[in-house]
């Protein structure tokens, strides 16, 4: 699908910035759990000229999939998060970066195994949105620990295992199209 959008790392990273600012003066007490409404992300694009365009388009309709409760607001970071890979031409390992970055609101370089997972399943979920086969939740959480016990810390470094966890072989299996879950079938 990124090779269909015109949308860029630079112009995602506008989105987050603006999302945020958003957020911060809405006065949430934790911005990596907090909901953005689709009034303020439409908002937010029109102000980045992207309202109505094809990218727009298709950011509002993964909004919907995103909207799990259907009050038409989804978690802000994980939805981000999950259509960074969307943004980029790039290897998988940049691409995971460019989420881990996305995700990482305090630029401190470093995310929770938590955080690390929450990515995960936002791309995960946002491939499965296009019926790609997908990780299982399970899966994520084994590559996760994997990733948590090896840096023997619950501050990941992500810049220093991004390389690692895009060569596992959950993450290839995921990459290559042979995932074990396709959405909405729950195998």
């Amino acid at each position: 699908m990124a090779n269909v959008m015109a949308i860029n790392p630079s112009v995602l990273m506008q989105l987050r910035e603006k999302c945020i600012e958003l957020l911060t003066t809405e006065e949430h007490d934790e911005i990596s759990s907090s909901s953005i409404s689709r009034k303020d992300f439409r908002t937010i694009m029109a102000q980045l000229d992207l309202a109505e365009t094809e990218d727009g388009e298709i950011l509002d309709r993964l909004f919907t999939m995103f909207d799990s409760t259907g009050h038409d607001s989804v978690p802000c970071l994980s939805f981000l998060v999950g259509i960074s890979p969307l943004a980029s031409l790039d290897d998988v390992p940049r691409k995971l970066l460019f989420a881990f970055r996305i995700q990482d609101v305090q630029d401190s370089g470093v995310l929770s195994p938590e955080d690390i997972a929450c990515a995960l399943d936002s791309i995960n979920a946002t491939a499965s949105y296009f019926g790609d086969a997908v990780m299982t939740s399970a899966q994520i959480e084994s590559l996760t620990v994997e990733i948590a016990d090896e840096a023997q810390d619950d501050r990941i470094p992500y810049a220093d295992y991004v390389d690692k966890i895009a060569s596992h072989p959950l993450v290839q299996q995921f990459v290559s199209g042979a995932g074990t879950v396709r959405y909405g079938t729950g195998k």
